[in-house]
């Protein structure tokens, strides 16, 4: 029974998508013949089917009421958004619950889902000076194992990390240790330990990928991309099942894709399947801004091939 008026809103965009997107899921064996007919031309609006699906995908996303971003709006938390037209969906958000004198529960980020997990990803923005220790928050209140961070290490970046071994940091009653670095093609590979006050200590691993310039929309590489989803996962299925923290420079435009793509790789992997469609259309119900524009959305189709053909998996990899 529909009581709410989210859920009547719920209803009617599911409604729409089986309308306007019926069948949108694609067995993997299939897949290679849709991508051949989604690069075809359009003749009748001069552009590729693939653009087509863009735009009837954006049309059928739904539209959130201002009143979900009021917590990024309060005067006590504009200063802590690096970008003021990207605000967390508040009931998406994860609250900090740890006391900071002066500071509150909000942080710029959300929960996104996987397939499997409905809260398997949590992307932020790379803090600022303030809001450092709400980050380290984050990752204590909510028992954050990895980091994934997709924005490039430069002189002027906001570490809230150790540069090396010999020196730990402290950030407010959180102190920070760097007990080993790998550096791997893709990305270099932190392991840190953190203690909040005098309490037990804890572990996780960080890696800084180092394929995606800051100005770019696009990573280098595909394959640079893959090993460090690949290597994320791996980690995370050792029995563990707390959120993986992604950030970029805004919390969106490179987290997003790269919290989709796993997403996609991770249900095809599952059932053998591929609906791109909705899960970005899951996504943005939590994140409104992710995958906004079209070289983003056909990357996804192109990484998807790429990967079928590398593993040689159209019919079964199970």
């Amino acid at each position: 029974m529909v009581q709410t008026a989210r859920q009547y809103v719920f209803l009617h965009e599911a409604i729409l998508e089986a309308v306007m997107c019926p069948n949108s899921g694609t067995p993997s064996k299939d897949f290679p013949d849709l991508y051949k007919k989604l690069m075809m031309q359009d003749s009748s609006r001069n552009t590729t089917n693939l653009q087509v699906e863009y735009q009837r995908m954006n049309a059928m996303c739904e539209k959130h009421e201002d009143s979900v971003f009021d917590k990024g709006k309060n005067p006590e938390n504009r200063t802590k958004n690096r970008d003021s037209t990207i605000l967390p969906v508040e009931y998406e958000m994860p609250i900090l619950s740890t006391f900071v004198e002066g500071h509150n529960e909000y942080i710029n980020a959300v929960f996104l889902p996987g397939y499997k997990n409905k809260k398997a990803f949590i992307v932020t923005q790379l803090p600022l000076e303030q809001t450092k220790i709400d980050l380290w928050r984050l990752v204590y209140d909510h028992n954050i194992h990895t980091i994934v961070m997709l924005n490039q290490v430069k002189e002027d970046t906001e570490a809230y990390w150790p540069k090396d071994q010999e020196t730990p940091i402290q950030i407010g009653a959180f102190k920070i240790e760097l007990t080993e670095m790998e550096s791997k093609p893709f990305c270099n590979c932190l392991h840190l330990t953190f203690k909040y006050k005098t309490w037990d200590e804890r572990s996780l691993v960080m890696y800084q990928a180092n394929f995606w310039d800051d100005n770019a929309v696009l990573p280098d590489s595909k394959e640079d991309l893959f090993n460090l989803l690949f290597e994320v996962e791996n980690k995370s299925n050792n029995g563990d099942d707390s959120p993986i923290l992604v950030h970029c420079l805004n919390g969106c435009d490179k987290s997003g894709l790269y919290c989709v793509l796993a997403t996609v790789l991770e249900r095809l992997r599952i059932e053998q399947d591929i609906d791109i469609q909705h899960i970005i259309k899951q996504t943005r119900n939590r994140r409104p801004e992710i995958i906004l524009n079209y070289e983003q959305f056909r990357f996804i189709y192109d990484a998807v091939l790429e990967y079928l053909k590398q593993f040689e998996l159209y019919s079964n990899f199970q």
